[in-house]
């Protein structure tokens, strides 16, 4: 460029990091040049640009559901993170599922546990509200009274694993 031409920057911010000063200096030391709306007056002599970016911090909140929500050590996130969240459920509720909304664009995401019943998600590039959905959970009682035969209980889906009870066959 030459001494008097108006020169545009443009400086983007990678995924999950913000832009924290763009500047622009003589190569060979002086007066900073003013960056006025992305552009500046090309002064009589080479220019350094500059600029620094740096990691965005992401919140998690969730629900007051009366599940108790355990996400580690950690209450700072960045994008990419990888974060595990343990449940507890109120007295007589088990967990279903818990989703994960966006608060920029309000994106429903539904997670599902893994075989130790955590849940599991890499932090997106922006604050997140985690729910948990809720369902009663309800008590099997097999009677002990039941001679000559096999009781299996398996509770489906919702539950899977929660509760089982198999009452081995008498002797004939």
């Amino acid at each position: 460029a030459q001494e008097g031409d108006t020169v545009s920057i443009t400086a983007e911010a990678n995924k999950g990091y913000k832009l924290d000063s763009l500047t622009v200096a003589p190569k060979d030391g002086g007066e900073e040049v003013t960056v006025t709306d992305g552009s500046f007056i090309m002064p009589a002599s080479d220019v350094v640009i500059k600029a620094e970016f740096s990691l965005i911090t992401y919140s998690i909140t969730h629900q007051d559901d009366g599940v108790t929500y355990e996400l580690g050590d950690s209450t700072i996130f960045h994008y990419g993170d990888s974060v595990t969240v343990e449940l507890t459920a109120p007295e007589g509720k088990a967990i279903l599922s818990l989703k994960l909304t966006t608060v920029s664009d309000g994106q429903v995401t539904t997670l599902a546990a893994d075989a130790n019943g955590r849940y599991s998600f890499k932090m997106p590039a922006d604050d997140v509200i985690l729910s948990a959905e809720l369902g009663a959970l309800h008590v099997i009682t097999v009677s002990d009274e039941i001679t000559n035969g096999v009781i299996e209980v398996s509770e489906g889906n919702a539950l899977e694993g929660k509760l089982k009870k198999v009452i081995p066959r008498s002797e004939e």
